[in-house]
């Protein structure tokens, strides 16, 4: 196991390691030192994105995405300027409108219109990618119960 402790984020392949490394009992530390990663950095990733005290590297990935997403929408305009082009929006104004009343060019009226319909995609796919990682989960636990009462009925 190499450590990839110049990546800023958690690859999926090593969210699949800290899964399978917690199901077989090891502890953050434990992971941590085994990944060459902060042990900090493992804890965070197990507290922020296990659901019901079960971490899923899929699962996480997904949040984790949905997350970064979010950020990068709300950065590129100031919270002054996402209220007032908030309000345009949910008031049905045009974009010129928009515009105008906001002192904001039309070209980042649009750009923030785009990217706000583009997350907004972006989250349905997290949601529904969510929903598969967790009956993914299930469907394994399914056949791992199956197979036990196949092995005692045999």
């Amino acid at each position: 196991m190499t450590g990839k402790a110049n990546r800023k984020f958690l690859s999926l392949e090593e969210r699949e390691t800290i899964e399978r490394f917690l199901s077989e009992g090891l502890s953050v530390s434990a992971i941590a030192h085994i990944m060459k990663r902060p042990p900090s950095t493992i804890g965070f990733e197990v507290k922020k994105n296990s659901k019901d005290g079960v971490y899923t590297a899929a699962v996480a990935h997904v949040l984790t995405r949905a997350r970064i997403s979010k950020r990068a929408e709300s950065a590129s305009f100031p919270p002054s300027a996402v209220k007032l082009l908030e309000q345009g929006i949910n008031s049905g104004w045009s974009i010129r409108k928009i515009a105008d009343i906001s002192g904001i060019a039309q070209f980042s009226v649009k750009k923030y219109i785009d990217l706000k319909k583009e997350n907004q995609e972006k989250e349905m796919r997290n949601s529904l990618e969510m929903r598969i990682a967790a009956l993914e989960q299930q469907i394994k636990i399914l056949f791992e119960i199956i197979k036990e009462k196949h092995v005692k009925g045999s």
